[in-house]
This record gives C-alpha cells, sequence and structure tokens, in this order.
C-alpha cells in the first residue's frame, strides 16, 4: 500500500507522530526508549478526527481534510507514542465516519461506519502481510478506533492463527462486553 495511506509505518521517518517523544524540561529532546526484550509490532487505530458535516465520511484524497489530519495526528502524537518501544508502529489513514454517523439511526450512518471499517480491515490485512509472521502484535485504539478494533477482533482475529500473536489489544474508548 502507499505510505501516503499511513501515519505511522516502518519507513515513515521524522514525520511519524507515533514516535513522537516530548523533550525534557529546558527543551532537550528525549532519548528513544530502549528496544524491547522481544521485538513486537503494534497496530494502532486512532479516535475521530473528522468533524466535518460536509460528508459522511473523511476524504483521503488530496491529503484529506487538513483540520482532521493535524488533529489525528496530535492524537498520534499523545496515544500512540506510549508504544515507542515496539519494533513496529503502524497507524492507518481511514475514511473514519464523521461524529454525526453515530448519534443517528439514517442508514447513511451506518453505511460510513461501515467504509471507515473496511479501510481499517484492508489496513489491518496489509500489516499483517508485512510484518514477519513470528512478530508478536499489540492491536490498539481509541474511541471509533475501538469499535473499529472490536469488530476485527470478532472477524479477522478470533480462532484464526493471527490470535495466537496476539498479546495485547487496547480497545479503550468505547464500551467492550465480555468476549465468547
Amino acid at each position: 500500500e502507499s505510505p501516503a495511506l499511513w501515519y505511522s509505518r516502518p519507513g515513515i521517518g521524522v514525520k511519524d507522530p507515533a514516535r513522537w517523544q516530548p523533550a525534557y524540561a529546558g527543551g532537550a529532546a528525549q532519548p528513544a526508549p530502549a528496544p524491547p526484550a522481544k521485538p513486537f509490532a503494534v497496530f494502532f487505530v486512532h479516535p475521530t478526527s473528522y468533524v466535518n458535516r460536509a460528508s459522511w465520511n473523511a476524504p483521503l484524497e488530496n491529503g484529506g481534510d487538513p483540520e482532521a489530519e493535524r488533529i489525528a495526528r496530535i492524537f498520534l502524537r499523545g496515544m500512540a507514542s506510549p508504544f515507542n518501544a515496539a519494533s513496529e508502529i503502524w497507524a492507518p489513514r481511514y475514511r473514519q465516519a464523521t461524529m454525526g454517523a453515530f448519534l443517528t439511526d439514517a442508514p447513511e450512518g451506518r453505511q460510513a461506519i461501515d467504509a471507515a471499517y473496511a479501510d481499517v480491515r484492508e489496513a489491518f490485512r496489509y500489516f499483517l502481510s508485512s510484518v514477519d509472521p513470528k512478530t508478536p502484535i499489540v492491536l490498539a485504539g481509541h474511541s471509533q478506533g475501538a469499535l473499529h478494533l472490536k469488530r476485527l477482533l470478532a472477524e479477522e482475529v478470533k480462532a484464526t492463527p493471527v490470535a495466537k500473536r496476539l498479546v495485547a489489544a487496547y480497545v479503550i474508548g468505547w464500551p467492550v462486553s465480555t468476549l465468547h
């Protein structure tokens, strides 16, 4: 997949918001965390940053919605950067549903959420095809990202070989019930 469809993935370099480290007092940069004893890869899905009422889903073409992109990068700095010890962090751009999609019973709202999930699912499949099959994985997401991860766990992970690689799932900011 095109690097333009990712906020974070191996090879992004210094513009990778998930690899951000806050400065020490006085402005000196903090060193990168020590690598973990065993490599692991993180798949992170950011929360809703698209609040525009112009469409049901955030655009991806032409750089997307500038404000939604700015907010998503801030979310990644704060929510994905705690995983900096990971050998790989992958965070896809996706056609996230606008906030209103979660506040309506209109079929367009459900369609917007499904379109966002479809992007996350395809990004996850690419992530799996790109990461060494022996590397343990962590799934993390917040809010809308957690909703998509819940579905991903049920449809793409549960009762598959991928489940044996999953060492943690951080599904935060969305109701979660006990899985059977």
